[in-house]
């Protein structure tokens, strides 16, 4: 059951360093292609892990929704900031808001 804490919580820290790289595109403090890259690979890692977790354990198997959403919502908000940052390349307007509240959801996510 360690391991399964273990990788929850890595998994959360991952998500919370992609919201973070979110709010920093929105922001407009750069898009670093090599830590975008990097994050991706280690979800890509960390989800395939989890799947083998809970293949062989009850409570991995009842975390894996966790898992799932907390992955899909790290790309879903890197995803976003892109097409935000794009938009605002185009004169449309972005909540100002918008990277404070990325900022609250990362240091949500690391707690």
């Amino acid at each position: 059951m360690q391991a399964v804490n273990g990788r929850h919580s890595k998994v959360r820290s991952v998500s919370a360093d992609a919201v973070a790289y979110a709010a920093r595109i929105v922001r407009g403090e750069g898009d670093d292609p090599a830590e975008e890259a990097r994050s991706l690979g280690t979800i890509t890692q960390l989800e395939a892990t989890a799947r083998l977790t809970a293949a062989g354990s009850m409570e991995g198997y009842r975390r894996q929704r966790h898992v799932d959403l907390l992955i899909v919502g790290s790309l879903s908000a890197m995803a976003a900031a892109r097409d935000a940052r794009d938009a605002r390349d185009g004169q449309s307007a972005i909540d100002p808001a918008l990277p404070g509240h990325l900022d609250q959801a990362a240091e949500l996510l690391n707690f």
